[in-house]
């Protein structure tokens, strides 16, 4: 058979496939009904793609971070990210109390114990810049409140060298732990503007602690003010953990906008200080207006 031949004879069975399909709609009232059509799935899922697409930023960011840190001149890991958390702590500090003062930017009013981790060490400009953008960009493609330092400390350090024996939280399962609770009751009245404590006493990176925060924010919309009658305690023996859930704390609450009524960090031993206090950090929002914060929409949400 030659090829004009099986040509013919595909272009008749197409027409008759059409013929029949015509007369089957003139069967059922002269219209075609859609289910009787071929229906043609589409191949990609679009959702999917762009949950994969977030999360291969998210991990490029991580990545960047990890490596700005261990490019930072030091003997070994946990100095590379004591380095870098005593000068992101104490310069985001620094710079939110000048804008503070310039009555700019959010009415929160930061504070931190200068001999927390010691001083920040003159003459090492060159890496500041680029650990702090690092770290900015990835705080930015990360969900509000989600605990970073935590996992960056994991890989800088590694859970081989901890002589502490610390072991943070994974985030996706402190993140868990407010979906699984069962929801409060509804407060109205006086109920609505009392504060509400979350407290950890061995909170290490602040894992739990912003997996509370987090919940919170959820369960108000994730408004401006949502967090404005929140009260939060922390505290760890380890001046590196206590210093990075201070910083996890005062970044989020600049970079999404989100002020935090109260925030105070101390570092002691719980068992044989438990009287005595020792706050490193705080936060406190020294005045609010409606106009004090704008809407800051979270990119994973998109």
């Amino acid at each position: 058979m030659s090829n004009q031949t099986e040509g013919a004879l595909r272009v008749l069975q197409w027409l008759g496939s059409m013929e029949a399909r015509v007369n089957n709609s003139h069967a059922k009232g002269g219209r075609q009904v859609p289910g009787d059509l071929p229906m043609r799935t589409c191949p990609r899922d679009y959702a999917k793609e762009w949950e994969q697409k977030v999360a291969h930023r998210k991990g490029a960011a991580n990545k960047r971070l990890v490596k700005a840190i261990r490019a930072i001149p030091a003997s070994n890991n946990r100095e590379r990210m004591t380095l870098f958390v005593n000068y992101a702590l104490k310069a985001a500090v620094h710079r939110q109390l000048e804008k503070f003062q310039a009555n700019l930017g959010l009415p929160v009013m930061p504070w931190v114990d200068m001999d927390l981790l010691g001083p920040v060490k003159e003459g090492q400009a060159d890496w500041h810049g680029q650990v702090t953008d690092a770290y900015v960009t990835a705080m930015q493609h990360a969900a509000p409140f989600e605990c970073l330092l935590g996992e960056v400390f994991n890989v800088v350090v590694g859970a081989g060298q901890k002589s502490d024996c610390q072991h943070f939280t994974p985030w996706d399962v402190a993140s868990a732990i407010p979906r699984l609770l069962p929801e409060g009751r509804t407060l109205t009245g006086d109920a609505m503007v009392a504060p509400v404590t979350v407290m950890d006493p061995a909170c290490g990176s602040g894992t739990l602690l912003l997996a509370q925060i987090q919940g919170h924010l959820r369960n108000g919309h994730n408004r401006p003010d949502a967090l404005k009658n929140l009260v939060v305690m922390a505290n760890d023996r380890d001046p590196l953990c206590a210093a990075m859930t201070a910083l996890q704390l005062l970044m989020n609450q600049l970079v999404w906008e989100r002020p935090i009524g109260l925030v105070k960090v101390e570092c002691k031993d719980t068992i044989t200080e438990c009287l005595e206090p020792k706050p490193v950090f705080g936060t406190v929002i020294a005045h609010w207006t409606t106009e004090s914060t704008t809407f800051k929409e979270n990119p994973h949400d998109a």
